[in-house]
């Protein structure tokens, strides 16, 4: 098999959107399950947004990772859906990477709850995020195939 035509199996688009979709059910839900003040706290800990910012991020992100992520699940809203998750990877770069440029060791990213899931060191956590952005590229690269949206056409 040629790697255009392996680069385009519908197998491994659906294989990508499921593993990026889950994840992002699986943070959210995590998130959501603790109490809003811990993940809150975790945000303040890296510096970065206004007190005010701050918790209205804390508070909406879990929401935003579990619609996003059902929706590249089921594959509804897609392109929108990729472009959400693409913004959302960016913002925890971009944190991730000022607080690197720092110095700042922080023990617990908030990525998935209390849970140490996928690096806990902010190295290994941005790493994990770079190889997400790149199955996000790899979805928004190849055809569109077993989606809701397709269905609803």
């Amino acid at each position: 098999m040629s790697f255009r035509r392996w680069f385009d199996h519908p197998v491994i688009h659906l294989i990508l959107r499921l593993l990026l979709g889950g994840l992002f059910i699986t943070s959210g839900t995590l998130k959501l399950l603790a109490p809003r003040s811990e993940f809150i706290a975790i945000v303040h800990q890296y510096q970065i947004l206004p007190e005010s910012l701050g918790i209205l991020f804390g508070t909406l992100l879990p929401w935003v990772e579990v619609i996003t992520g059902i929706f590249l699940v089921v594959g509804l809203y897609f392109q929108w859906s990729l472009a959400v998750t693409g913004l959302m990877l960016a913002s925890f770069m971009i944190a991730l990477g000022v607080n690197l440029l720092r110095g700042r060791t922080i023990e617990d990213c908030g990525c998935f709850g209390n849970a140490q899931f996928l690096g806990s060191s902010l190295e290994e956590v941005l790493l994990r995020d770079v190889v997400l952005v790149g199955m996000l590229v790899w979805l928004a690269m190849t055809p569109v195939r077993w989606t809701l949206d397709e269905r609803l056409r």
